[in-house]
């Protein structure tokens, strides 16, 4: 395909984009945007889907789109942009091996796709009669445009007539810029420009060589390095280094070794909940605990970060570094024993929920530390590893509608949990027909609280909630009558769906 029929097709789909954003909140348009541009890109074999490193980030694109439909939350829209960022990687370079790289590069893309797109502007068509290429070469005024208007506001500022001859001069720019652009569409042509802007990254990719080079020669086996005339001297060094670190990991290893023998007792086995209030025993601890978790696979690291790792004299320091590792696994166990009972005592909530995710992902930082360690791997297999398992896991935990799922789940233990009344209210719209319950069930449940935890009288009361949700239901649905096909979504059709059963249901 030529360059003038796809910078054609640049402007087509830049019009469909636009006209489906139009106006229009994230929703059915968001999916069908990313299937016309996907299938575009196939058809016209533009599309790099040979190795499954390339197919997986195309499906994981069109996958990612699909649930910000189904879900329609913040976090599964935050991760369709970030599945975008990587897949505009995968226009530019191919299949990478580091996701980080790849997901940086896609970041750069969004700029310099940008400077690929005008170029062939400029370059497109009969040079004589080409307009735009005029428009490519007046970039070299806009530097000292911008100076002037520089030296301008600083002469304004230091001279009081200068100033009013300014201002007048300014005056009569902005009635000039107000009649020729009266009749214009403002939303209009900001929803072109991010259309064609973000259709540029993926249709004009621009291959980022440093990014690129680095991620082709990185190696995931450490390479050993070798000094030559001075190998007395590092030798000595290696072996001043070694002995520090085993001394620093045995000395680590004794105070964590008691940390965990406490939390086994304290945590796993002797904890006891007197109606206590466990934001201190669980928020502050918790952050602390994982904090010292990265910080000791710092540690490790430092000290497997070269020819350590071919020291003949080394199997201490590994022997030490492989029992730290376990015991921070204890100790991130213990971590997840404490969210447990904050969850079961404090029903649950997006922090409680991230905890939990982001310890998945510690374990399997942990597990990828010890095979750099046994295996002497390379600190960017390290991160190549650990990067793609965040961007899998966080994916997976975007296909689900946390604010449903913590809805229902606190409610239904509401008899025995604590039921945060105004944090429930400010759950999304998708969760509104599982936070509407009656006033007279909510002040039963809120005798059940009061009975259970004596700090209950200094949150939301069951009548201000119930008209909080009362208002909220009408404002969403008001909302949701007003949006058109392009702004669909299951989650909100879902909720305008059983809000009306309910309110038929209480009708009869």
């Amino acid at each position: 395909m030529s360059k003038t029929v796809h910078l054609v097709a640049t402007f087509m789909l830049t019009l469909i984009v636009a006209a489906l954003f139009y106006n229009q909140s994230f929703g059915l348009n968001l999916l069908l945007s990313e299937i016309l541009v996907v299938g575009y890109l196939f058809f016209s074999k533009r599309l790099p889907v040979k190795s499954a490193g390339e197919m997986f980030y195309t499906v994981a694109l069109l996958i990612s789109g699909l649930f910000t439909v189904i879900n329609h939350s913040v976090f599964a829209v935050f991760m369709h942009f970030v599945a975008l960022a990587l897949f505009a990687g995968v226009m530019a370079y191919g299949s990478w091996r580091s996701p980080l790289l790849q997901i940086i590069h896609g970041v750069s893309s969004f700029f310099l796709s940008q400077v690929v797109f005008l170029k062939a502007l400029a370059g497109s068509g009969q040079r004589q009669m080409n307009p735009f290429a005029w428009i490519w070469r007046g970039r070299i005024f806009l530097i000292p445009l911008v100076v002037v208007m520089l030296f301008v506001l600083i002469y304004s500022g230091a001279n009081p007539v200068f100033e009013k001859y300014a201002s007048l001069v300014g005056d009569y720019l902005g009635k000039g810029f107000d009649f020729i652009f009266s009749e214009i569409d403002g939303l209009l042509v900001a929803t072109l420009l991010v259309s064609l802007i973000l259709l540029n990254m993926v249709l004009w990719p621009s291959v980022n060589t440093f990014l690129s080079s680095y991620d082709s020669h990185g190696s995931d086996a450490l390479q050993r390095l070798r000094r030559r005339g001075m190998w007395p001297v590092g030798m000595a060094s290696l072996n001043h280094e070694l002995k520090g670190g085993v001394v620093l990991l045995a000395v680590l290893n004794a105070i964590l070794l008691f940390v965990n023998i406490l939390d086994v007792h304290g945590v796993w086995f002797g904890f006891e909940w007197r109606g206590q209030y466990l934001k201190q025993y669980v928020h502050d601890g918790t952050w602390l605990l994982i904090f010292s978790i990265l910080l000791s696979m710092a540690v490790v690291l430092w000290y497997f970060r070269g020819n350590l790792h071919f020291h003949p004299r080394n199997g201490w320091l590994r022997r030490l570094a492989i029992v730290w590792l376990v015991q921070n696994g204890v100790l991130a166990l213990s971590v997840a024993i404490r969210t447990f009972y904050y969850i079961e005592y404090f029903s649950l909530a997006y922090k409680r929920i991230g905890v939990l995710i982001f310890l998945v992902l510690t374990f399997y930082g942990l597990y990828t530390v010890y095979r750099k360690v046994e295996l002497r791997q390379s600190v960017f297999w390290l991160v190549r590893s650990n990067a793609r398992a965040w961007f899998v896991v966080l994916l997976l935990s975007s296909f689900v509608n946390w604010d449903v799922v913590i809805a229902r789940y606190n409610f239904a233990h509401s008899h025995r949990s604590f039921l945060h009344l105004d944090f429930m209210s400010g759950l999304s719209d998708n969760a509104l027909p599982y936070l509407d319950y009656p006033l007279p069930e909510l002040q039963r449940i809120d005798s059940v609280q009061k009975a259970t935890f004596r700090f209950r009288d200094d949150f939301l009361l069951p009548e201000k909630y119930h008209e909080t949700i009362g208002q909220r239901k009408a404002d969403f649905l008001k909302r949701w009558e007003s949006k058109d096909w392009r702004a669909w979504n299951w989650a909100e059709y879902k909720a305008a769906r059983d809000l009306r059963k309910a309110g038929d249901a209480t009708s009869r």
